[in-house]
């Protein structure tokens, strides 16, 4: 996937830039929502992603999930057998991140 889809060894970076956000809740549980833009080399699209915040101490955790087209970023799902195995446009992401107070 990585070689073939993502074309990683043309792409080695996907980027993720955050303009605006906004925060619902209160104490150590947040919901957030980003708009941002994806950056797929020279490929930029407009995507918002959402994720749970939750702190506790000096660290913050964050989750969520995010989907995108592959067609929109100018990759061309691969097929194989002569097109009667097809890997589907929509891609979804998974993150999970823990960042903590140094």
């Amino acid at each position: 996937m990585q070689s073939e889809v993502l074309q990683r060894s043309e792409f080695p970076e996907i980027e993720y830039r955050f303009s605006r956000g906004t925060a619902s809740g209160n104490g150590d549980r947040y919901c957030v929502a980003l708009k941002g833009e994806v950056d797929h080399e020279w490929c930029p699209k407009s995507m918002p992603v959402s994720a749970k915040v939750i702190l506790q101490g000096n660290s913050l955790r964050a989750t969520g999930e995010f989907s995108l087209r592959q067609s929109e970023f100018a990759i061309v799902p691969i097929t194989a057998t002569d097109g009667t195995v097809r890997v589907k446009d929509e891609m979804k992401g998974i993150f999970d991140i823990v960042a903590r107070q140094g």
